[in-house]
């Protein structure tokens, strides 16, 4: 599988408001493109919408955080020597919720910033001091370094398709050819527990016609039960839809198409058309992954080769 389409993405959570800030920030994103990592860097929206459909989704989609708190307004009645600055508002909202995501953090804070200031203090991150701002960019991929982080995951779920189908055949009863999909883990050592796949629609590709479907849970191949556990960096195939072919020597007979569901109702059976091609939705749920869905075409024919299963 290709490397590049799986590589962590790092969040950097660094202040804006000067050239100089903004400088490091662009040069901190180059390094970690040199090392393979993806980046974004967090820049302050003015509305709700715009932080959480940027801010939010890029936190929740990374696998890393970088926080650099670069000092803001001059603290004052501080009776210390010296002066003391307040960090910056947004990077610290933003480690709050990276932390609620539960992120791994590399944290960097000024030497002029209070210490205790914001949800530092709460969360009892470790935290770098830099006393320059000239050399802080090698000063964070250092830490990388040393924390060994590694470019090549996801938090996610993936579909693809390792083997199209597998055959099976039944004496006097032709063929069934059972369509596979698999997904795959990406993380580096988080098993996906709990998975559970669900049709998520139906659509006739020509006259754009929904099926109705109700809610009921697939079977994984070679498993007989709903809910699966999927290993870090491997993929658990599921039976996407199943098309029976009948013997060769019976005349006027069509292939049947049905999928393997968990239910002992025949409401619950979707009513597929014949000899129309579909569109097919599938979605994944696991316990401590994010759901994700997919889209794929099953292209429908007369003879056994005419059917084909490919991703949209």
């Amino acid at each position: 599988m290709d490397q590049s389409s799986q590589r962590a993405q790092v969040f950097i959570s660094c202040g804006q408001r000067s050239e100089e800030e903004r400088k490091i920030s662009v040069d901190l994103q180059e390094r970690l493109q040199k090392m393979n990592f993806d980046s974004y860097v967090a820049v302050d929206h003015q509305s709700l919408r715009a932080v959480k459909e940027n801010i939010f989704h890029e936190l929740e989609s990374s696998e890393y955080f970088i926080f650099i708190d670069f000092k803001r307004e001059k603290i004052v009645g501080k009776e210390d020597s010296k002066e003391k600055y307040r960090g910056s508002l947004f990077s610290h909202q933003e480690l709050g919720v990276a932390s609620f995501l539960d992120k791994e953090v590399i944290a960097f804070q000024e030497d002029c910033v209070e210490q205790k200031e914001g949800l530092l203090g709460f969360l009892q991150a470790n935290t770098d001091v830099f006393y320059e701002r000239d050399n802080l960019v090698d000063k964070i991929i250092d830490k990388i370094k040393e924390r060994s982080w590694n470019p090549y995951w996801k938090n996610t779920l993936k579909f693809e398709i390792v083997k199209p189908y597998e055959d099976a055949f039944q004496l006097g009863q032709g063929v069934s050819r059972f369509f596979h999909i698999g997904v795959r883990n990406l993380h580096k050592n988080k098993a996906a527990r709990n998975c559970y796949v669900y049709l998520d629609g139906i659509q006739e590709v020509g006259s754009k016609r929904l099926l109705q479907i109700e809610s009921t849970e697939l079977k994984w191949a070679g498993y007989i039960y709903p809910n699966a556990l999927i290993q870090p960096g491997s993929v658990r195939r599921f039976d996407a839809i199943v098309v029976q072919f009948p013997p060769y020597n019976l005349t006027n007979s069509t292939p049947k198409m049905k999928f393997n569901q968990f239910t002992d109702s025949t409401a619950y059976v979707p009513n597929l058309p014949v000899g129309k091609d579909l569109e097919i939705r599938y979605a994944i749920i696991s316990e401590n992954f994010t759901m994700i869905k997919g889209r794929f075409l099953l292209k429908v024919g007369k003879e056994i080769n005419d059917f084909k299963l490919e991703a949209l």
